[in-house]
C-alpha cells in the first residue's frame, strides 16, 4: 500500500496556487507580497511605515523596498505629517484602489474555484487543520489572522 506524503501535496498545492495568483498579479503590475500591503492600507489609509511592518509581520527594511518600488509604480505615496514633519505617512493612489478592487474581485473567483464543491463545515475544518499544522512546525497562527488586520 502506498503511503501518501501529504507534505509533499501541500507544497505542491500551495506553489501552484502561488503561481496563478502572481499571474494575476503581474498583470496588473504587482508581485507578491505586495496586495498585504494595499489591503492594510486600504483599511489603515496614512499609516507610518513602522506601523505597517508592524502590522504586516515584515522587516522595516523590506517593506521600505517595497513602498519605494510601489510609489515608483504608481499605487502608493508617501506625505510627511501635517503635526510632525519627521513622521512620514503611506497612502494609496486611486490607481491602487482600482487594482486592489481588481484583485479582491480575482481572489474572491480563485477562491469560489478552488473550493468549489467544499461545505462551510469542510473549510473550517480546513482552516483548523492548516492552523495546527502550522503550531506544529512552529509557525503558530497567521499574522494577519491573529491581529486581523489584513482584509485580503
Amino acid at each position: 500500500m502506498k503511503k501518501d506524503n501529504l507534505l509533499l501535496d501541500l507544497t505542491y498545492t500551495a506553489r501552484m496556487m502561488h503561481r496563478t495568483l502572481q499571474k494575476g498579479l503581474e498583470e496588473q503590475g504587482l508581485y507578491w507580497g505586495q496586495p498585504q500591503l494595499l489591503g492594510f492600507l486600504s483599511h489603515h489609509e496614512g499609516s507610518t511605515q513602522h506601523d505597517i511592518a508592524t502590522a504586516l509581520d515584515i522587516r522595516p527594511a523590506t517593506l521600505t523596498k517595497m513602498v519605494m518600488r510601489m510609489e515608483e509604480t504608481g499605487f502608493i505615496e508617501r506625505k510627511k505629517d501635517e503635526k510632525d514633519g519627521r513622521v512620514v505617512r503611506v497612502f494609496l493612489t486611486d490607481q491602487a484602489k482600482k487594482a486592489y478592487e481588481l484583485l479582491r474581485y480575482n481572489l474572491e473567483q480563485q477562491d469560489a474555484m478552488a473550493f468549489s464543491g467544499f461545505s462551510q463545515h469542510e473549510r473550517t475544518l480546513l482552516a483548523d487543520m492548516l492552523g495546527r499544522i502550522r503550531d506544529n512546525v512552529g509557525l503558530g497562527e497567521h499574522p494577519c489572522r491573529r491581529r486581523n488586520k489584513c482584509k485580503i
